[in-house]
């Protein structure tokens, strides 16, 4: 990577969701112009999962966050920002998908300031901050059923629902099932329950799963369905 910065005479690099750490080396090849795009809001929510954070902890809006990368992951100056509301209904896939669409808006601001020869902004922001992995969510990803926390089976449910990880297991009568939330596109907005073909074949013959296809109107399957 080195050579080629070098070579090809690179004065900017420009990263997406990158998963690796680029070294200080690497960054003062092009003299710290080096500008990572972050989908959610920092600096709270540092790492991979913050999406998946946010909608945990009830947050009303979320940004797609450009900033400047240093060796400390996400822990660098903001350039641009552009906030996203998480509605009643959204999910970590549906937030994701708005979020790409802000990211696009960001990243044509810097453009425009490079073209330009524009000041970049560097925004240096205090708080507190929570790092996110995948085995973070660990915790929130396996719910005995109950009637008590039905609530937070369709929470987790909508916090963890992004293919191709797994979604929210659910263990009941000593099966489990992964359910993920789903809102229909009619004009009430009911949710209902639709189980995949998958966990059909696999226990067609079982009476948990005769019973689930049977009843229509109960709190699980008026919140939450099978994933496909």
């Amino acid at each position: 990577l080195e050579k080629i910065i070098l070579k090809k005479k690179i004065k900017f690099i420009f990263s997406i969701q990158h998963k690796w750490i680029i070294s200080k080396k690497i960054i003062d090849l092009v003299n710290g112009n080096a500008f990572n795009l972050h989908l959610c809001t920092l600096p709270d929510y540092r790492g991979s999962c913050g999406i998946n954070l946010a909608i945990l902890h009830k947050k009303k809006y979320i940004n797609a966050t450009l900033h400047y990368i240093i060796p400390e992951v996400d822990m660098g100056p903001v350039v641009f920002e552009e906030k996203v509301k998480i509605e009643k209904n959204d999910n970590a896939f549906s937030l994701y998908g708005k979020l790409e669409e802000k990211g696009y808006n960001v990243f044509l601001k810097l453009f425009s300031h490079i073209i330009k020869g524009k000041k970049i902004p560097k925004n240096y922001k205090n708080g507190t901050s929570l790092f996110g992995s995948y085995k973070s969510l660990d915790k929130y990803r396996v719910l005995n059923y109950n009637q008590k926390n039905i609530n937070d089976q369709f929470l987790y449910s909508k916090a963890l629902n992004f293919k191709p990880f797994k979604p929210l297991i659910i263990k009941n009568n000593n099966q489990n099932f992964y359910l993920t939330p789903e809102i229909t596109e009619t004009k009430t907005q009911k949710k209902f329950v639709r189980v995949s073909s998958k966990i059909i074949n696999t226990y067609k013959n079982k009476d948990e799963i005769k019973k689930l296809l049977k009843k229509k109107e109960t709190p699980l399957e008026k919140k939450l369905y099978c994933q496909k």
